[in-house]
């Protein structure tokens, strides 16, 4: 997709180490090269965020809850590797993502119904 964006000319990618720096993470949308509207892409994105995080098997070949263990690894990993202030940066980060995911989800039922977003399996 990122290369079809960038031979249509819509998207430059950055040229040095800085401007990659400043690239904003995927739960922004400050750049919309769609026609679904961006409040959309938000509860699009959060629902399959929770479905992949809460979902018992991602595919055949995962175990139990492959997804949550490695985000749970990882938290931890954060922890010892950063410190206790890192730890707590992450930890605030992480909170405002769960919360904006959660809020998404419960308060903008007709997009859900609209993608046929409903609790799966």
């Amino acid at each position: 997709m990122c290369d079809k964006l960038i031979i249509e000319g819509t998207y430059k990618l950055p040229e040095t180490l800085e401007a990659f720096a400043n690239l904003v993470p995927t739960e922004r949308i400050n750049n919309n090269f769609s026609k679904i509207p961006a409040r959309d892409l938000m509860v699009i994105r959060a629902y399959f965020m929770w479905a992949s995080f809460t979902r018992k098997n991602t595919s055949p070949d995962s175990t139990h809850y492959e997804f949550t263990k490695k985000a749970v690894s990882d938290a931890l990993n954060g922890l010892l590797g950063h410190g206790i202030k890192g730890f707590v940066i992450s930890l605030i980060y992480d909170a405002k993502t769960f919360l904006e995911i959660v809020f998404s989800l419960m308060f903008n039922p007709v997009i859900r119904k609209k993608y046929g977003l409903y609790k799966t399996k």
